[in-house]
């Protein structure tokens, strides 16, 4: 993911499309979607966190989702449970955040970089 991204920095807010083999089961999903349904590490779930935290809020479905899930629901339904409090606690920091200023935020909570986009 870190080379991917290095080379098209853009590349974690590009959702699957038909275009791609067997993404007619994920049309919507992004990076992060598909990084919490393949339980991928949670090394690889921060980094696209933090090259697209709006992705975080962002449902998608396809055929393999009847709604529409966001990723933390989709961590969840997949089994990633500490992608899921990742991402519920990254939920929580920006809620606490509209409060405060982003630096004291990341001050008391040690945010981590998307909470601070």
């Amino acid at each position: 993911a870190r080379f991917l991204l290095r080379h098209d920095p853009g590349c974690g807010s590009k959702p699957v499309t038909e275009n791609v083999p067997g993404g007619s089961a994920y049309i919507g999903f992004l990076p992060l979607h598909l990084a919490c349904l393949c339980v991928a590490e949670m090394s690889t779930v921060k980094l696209l966190f933090d090259e697209n935290p709006r992705a975080m809020c962002r449902g998608a479905k396809g055929r393999i989702w009847p709604r529409c899930r966001v990723p933390r629901d989709v961590a969840r339904a997949s089994g990633h449970i500490e992608a899921a409090n990742f991402l519920e606690e990254q939920a929580n920091q920006i809620a606490a955040s509209a409060t405060q200023t982003p630096i004291q935020t990341a001050i008391l909570n040690v945010a981590t970089l998307g909470v601070i986009k």
